[in-house]
């Protein structure tokens, strides 16, 4: 059974391979090289002979030689600047020093009273928004530096102290 099935195989593909053959002889010999690509030959006519006078074209004597533009920037000078085939290599962004944190006298301000309305916690990077003002981890509020954003907290630290903000429920 096996061998029949073979042999049934061998029988297609030799079908095919004459079937491919006869439709290429057809192209190349049938039709000839009048397809798309090529031109109908066309006979050739002769024709009376033409009688044009020469032309003498004789130079100028003023001839002005043009100078290449030459920009006064040299863009060559960044051709080889960065391998194209490389991957991009993102700087980091910089950020500001932190400022040095000082002893502050023994009398210490009166803490403000923050009022945390929300958070978004998610994306690029968390928000918080503490009194109707939007503020991301590192940014300063008064004295104070937001230091974590949580979903429902915010810590605070002015170095000396440190507050943990909450969210406000509707009452």
């Amino acid at each position: 059974m096996a061998e029949n099935k073979n042999d049934k195989i061998k029988v297609y593909v030799v079908v095919v391979l004459v079937l491919v053959l006869v439709i290429s002889g057809y192209f190349r010999i049938v039709r000839g090289k009048t397809g798309r690509n090529s031109t109908p030959h066309k006979t050739v006519q002769e024709s009376a002979p033409l009688n044009v006078a020469p032309v003498k074209i004789t130079p100028s004597k003023t001839v002005s030689h043009r100078q290449p533009f030459r920009p006064s920037f040299d863009y060559h000078q960044f051709a080889a600047a960065r391998n194209i085939f490389a991957p991009m290599v993102v700087p980091p962004k910089r950020q500001p020093p932190a400022p040095a944190i000082t002893p502050k006298p023994q009398r210490l301000k009166p803490v403000p009273n923050f009022t945390l309305k929300g958070t978004i916690v998610g994306g690029k990077g968390p928000i918080a928004i503490i009194d109707n003002q939007f503020v991301r981890t590192g940014d300063w509020l008064g004295d104070f530096q937001v230091v974590m954003i949580g979903k429902k907290t915010v810590e605070l630290n002015s170095g000396a102290r440190a507050i943990t903000l909450e969210i406000m429920k509707n009452e």
